[in-house]
């Protein structure tokens, strides 16, 4: 996905948008989280405020992914548009984070 394509995606879907190539890591948060899970789901979480948590993810319209994550981690999921052109994939920046 370019950066004018996720750009536009979080328009269409009214949602943050974060170029994960140069947004800060928090750490904490992702070591609070199964690293699997992260993988698995194709997610890097953004932050971490009271029982919400902000995730970053190439499709904001994939609903099931959002409850499903919601209900593993009993969190409100709230979501934006990621994307990190270095590693082409969300996964591949949690992997190199999480290294």
């Amino acid at each position: 996905v370019e950066q004018h394509e996720a750009r536009e995606l979080a328009r269409r879907y009214r949602v943050p948008f974060h170029d994960l190539a140069s947004y800060p890591v928090d750490h904490e948060l992702i070591n609070s989280l199964p690293v699997e899970l992260m993988v698995k789901s194709n997610f890097v979480p953004i932050e971490q405020a009271g029982d919400a948590l902000t995730i970053a993810v190439v499709d904001p319209s994939n609903f099931e992914l959002i409850d499903e994550l919601a209900s593993q981690l009993k969190l409100k999921i709230k979501v934006s548009v990621g994307l990190d052109p270095g590693t082409q994939t969300i996964a591949g920046r949690l992997r190199q984070v999480a290294s």
